[in-house]
C-alpha cells in the first residue's frame, strides 16, 4: 500500500514538447504555455512616428516632442492602443529605432499566475517615418508643393540599403549651412514601395535629384501640370520627378544575353556582375539599354542553401537543407568551390546554377 507521499507525487506529460512535467498549465508544461502564449499581442500593423524637416522636433499623433523621452513618454500613454498585455506585466522598456524603422519592447512579467518566476519577451514593431513639418514650423514656411520626386524601383520595394542612402542625403541636405531649409523637402512620405517627397521649389528638387543622381543609378520621368494661377496672373505649375531604380539589387541573379549573373554590387554609375558560367566578374556600364535587356532571375532571398560535399574533375555535388544530393556540371570548379563551401543553389529552366555567397 502507498503512502501519502507517494500518492502525491503525480507525473504528467506535455502533449507538445512530450516532455514529463509536474504541473500542467491548461493542458501545457509551463515553457510550452509560455512559448504559446505571448504577453503581447500587436494591435496596430506598424507604429508612424514624424520628424519635422525643420526643427528635428518627433511627432506622435499630432504631439510633438522636443526630445526622444518626450516621444516615448507619448507613446507609453498610447500603449494600450497598439498592444494588448497579458498576464501580470512588471515593466515595459520602449526603445525606438527610426533608422531601421522598428520599435522594440521589452516585457518583464508572466502570463499565467502558475508560473512561479518573471521573465522577459522582445517584441519588435515597424516604424514608418514621415518627414514634414511640425505645427510650430508650418507658419512660418511656404506651403507650396510645387515640385514631387517619387522615388521607387521596378517591380520591387527599395532595400534598406537604397533607403539608408536616401535618408542620409536628407539629413545631409537639411544639415547645409544657410540653405538647408530651402533645399530639403518640406515632407517625405513613406509609401508602398519607396518614398514622396514634397518641394516647395522645382530648383530645390532638381538639386535633390541631381545629387541623388551621384549615389545611386536611376532612370528619370519628368511631368508637369497647372496647378493655378499666381496674384500677378501668371500660371503656377506642379511638376513631378519619378525616379526608377533597376529591377534588380545587390545579391540578386540576372539573366542577360542568354547567360546568368549574380549581383556582385551596383552604385550610381555600374553594376558589377559575377558570370555563373564562368564565375569571372564583370563591370557594365549602367544604362536603359543593358537594363531593358535584363530579366530577374531571382531575388537573394530565394535563392536556397546548400554545402558541396565533393568536386569531381569538372562536376561539383552540393546537397541541400533536405539532404538531397545534386550533380552540377561546372566547367572551371577548381579553385573556385571547395569541400564544406556554402553555396547557393538555383533551379531555372530545367538548369541547375550554383551561386558563391556574398560574404565568402
Amino acid at each position: 500500500m502507498r503512502d501519502e507521499g507517494e500518492m502525491s507525487e503525480r507525473v504528467f506529460v506535455c502533449p507538445i514538447c512530450g516532455r514529463r512535467t509536474e504541473r500542467l498549465i491548461d493542458g501545457l508544461c509551463p515553457d510550452c504555455y509560455v512559448k504559446h502564449h505571448p504577453m503581447v499581442e500587436q494591435k496596430k500593423a506598424e507604429l508612424t512616428l514624424k520628424i519635422c524637416k525643420k526643427c528635428g522636433r518627433l511627432g506622435y499623433k499630432g504631439s510633438w516632442s522636443d526630445t526622444e523621452e518626450e516621444l516615448l513618454d507619448q507613446i507609453r500613454k498610447d500603449l494600450k492602443h497598439i498592444v494588448k498585455l497579458r498576464g501580470e506585466i512588471r515593466d515595459i522598456d520602449i526603445k525606438i529605432y527610426p533608422r531601421q524603422g522598428s520599435m522594440q519592447l521589452t516585457v518583464t512579467g508572466k502570463v499565467h499566475p502558475e508560473i512561479q518566476q518573471f521573465y522577459q519577451e522582445e517584441y519588435e514593431i515597424p516604424v514608418k517615418m514621415e518627414y514634414t513639418i511640425c505645427d510650430a514650423c508650418l507658419g512660418r514656411v511656404s506651403k507650396a508643393k510645387r515640385a514631387i520626386v517619387q522615388v521607387r524601383a521596378s517591380n520591387r520595394e527599395l532595400t534598406q540599403r537604397e533607403k539608408n542612402i536616401l535618408l542620409g542625403l536628407l539629413e545631409q541636405t537639411a544639415s547645409m549651412k544657410g540653405k538647408g531649409a530651402d533645399l530639403s523637402p518640406w515632407q517625405v512620405k513613406e509609401e508602398s514601395g519607396g518614398f514622396d517627397l514634397y518641394f516647395s521649389t522645382i530648383s530645390a528638387a532638381k538639386e535633390f535629384v541631381n545629387n541623388l543622381s551621384h549615389k545611386m543609378y536611376f532612370d528619370t520621368l519628368e511631368t508637369g501640370k497647372k496647378v493655378g494661377v499666381d496674384s500677378s496672373g501668371q500660371e503656377k505649375f506642379q511638376v513631378t520627378f519619378r525616379l526608377l531604380l533597376p529591377g534588380f539589387t545587390k545579391g540578386d541573379v540576372i539573366k542577360y544575353r542568354d547567360r546568368y549573373y549574380l549581383v556582385k554590387d551596383i552604385d550610381s554609375k555600374r553594376v558589377f556582375l559575377l558570370d555563373l558560367d564562368s564565375y569571372v566578374v564583370e563591370s557594365v556600364v549602367l544604362l536603359k539599354s543593358f537594363i531593358s535587356q535584363t530579366s530577374t532571375v531571382a531575388r537573394a532571398s530565394e535563392i536556397q542553401r546548400g554545402i558541396i560535399v565533393a568536386v569531381e574533375n569538372e562536376k561539383v555535388y552540393v546537397m541541400d537543407k533536405d539532404y538531397k544530393v545534386y550533380e552540377v556540371d561546372v566547367k572551371k570548379s577548381e579553385g573556385i568551390f571547395r569541400i564544406e563551401d556554402k553555396v547557393g543553389i538555383l533551379f531555372h529552366e530545367g538548369k541547375i546554377i550554383l551561386v558563391p555567397l556574398q560574404d565568402k
